[in-house]
């Protein structure tokens, strides 16, 4: 059974910081791996970012993990530990949230996929 691909633009604000939106746009997934290569937008530039998903069971589906870190040589030293909605075969990526660390100092963060 094939999991949709996490791939498109997730939007949402910072918690703390509503007046600002941030965009993780995840550019390359691969399903076989987990690998994927993604931008964030933290509204001054776009951050290369690197790292893996996962499934808790690839076969049914459900959350789907999410670690990403800065590509080598950024500007900015990002990470990021998210969990998606659940997903399944008829059930696409929707949202993602959980935390993100910028130069040691950890936020919140809660993004919704736009269409």
């Amino acid at each position: 059974m094939t999991m949709p691909n996490p791939m498109g633009t997730y939007a949402g604000v910072r918690a703390g910081n509503a007046n600002q939106n941030f965009y993780l746009t995840i550019t390359a997934a691969n399903s076989s791996t987990g690998e994927i290569k993604a931008d964030y937008h933290d509204g001054i530039r776009a951050n290369p970012l690197i790292g893996k998903y996962s499934f808790a069971n690839a076969e049914h589906g459900g959350q789907a993990s999410f670690e990403l870190s800065s590509a080598p040589g950024s500007a900015a030293n990002y990470a990021f530990s998210l969990v998606s909605n659940a997903v399944t075969v008829s059930q696409p990526f929707d949202t993602l949230s959980g935390n993100y660390w910028l130069n040691g100092g950890s936020h919140r963060i809660d993004l919704k996929k736009t269409y």
